[in-house]
């Protein structure tokens, strides 16, 4: 109940796995975070190419790392802040994806301010929580799996006031 979808233009949501890829943002190098969303991701988009970066990173390792997103049908990033900050170029990096033609999915682990960073996403959705049952929450409402209930506690400046969100039912199987 607490995964809350603040924008979905264009009905990105539930992603459909074909060509789906992944961007996992991180604080810290040595992380765990991302780690269990990646699995669950893959699971259900087995072809996936799924990237995880982070804040150690210059801008020209990012942009290696990830390659081309043009084959990608959709691009999920999801951002994990849990009180520290993305560097500079990890935010520029993001803002170059979502201003790419390819629908974007901003998923925030954590903070769900990180999205007025980044106004052009097609798809916003939030956890408020890093957690990995968070992880797994979030990927299967990316898919459909669940129906996406929650209301935001907070108001995020540009996407929503407090109590917002859309509602999407799980798709049937």
């Amino acid at each position: 109940r607490a995964v809350t979808l603040l924008r979905n233009e264009r009905g990105l949501l539930p992603l459909t796995p074909n060509q789906a890829c992944m961007v996992v943002a991180v604080e810290r190098r040595l992380s765990q975070y991302g780690q269990r969303m990646s699995a669950e991701f893959r699971q259900r988009a087995p072809g996936a190419k799924i990237t995880i970066v982070d804040s150690s990173m210059p801008l020209r390792a990012l942009m290696d790392d990830v390659g081309d997103t043009g084959a990608c049908s959709s691009l999920t990033i999801a951002v994990f802040l849990a009180g520290g900050s993305l560097s500079g170029d990890v935010m520029t990096f993001i803002e170059g994806l979502t201003n790419a033609p390819v629908p974007t999915a901003l998923v925030a682990m954590g903070s769900p301010y990180i999205v007025t960073k980044f106004p052009k996403v097609t798809a916003y959705l939030s956890t408020f929580s890093p957690t990995q049952p968070s992880e797994v929450s979030a990927v299967k409402a990316l898919f459909g799996e669940i129906p996406i209930t929650g209301h935001s506690p907070v108001t995020i400046p540009g996407f929503g006031q407090i109590g917002d969100g859309l509602q999407l039912s799980a798709r049937s199987r």
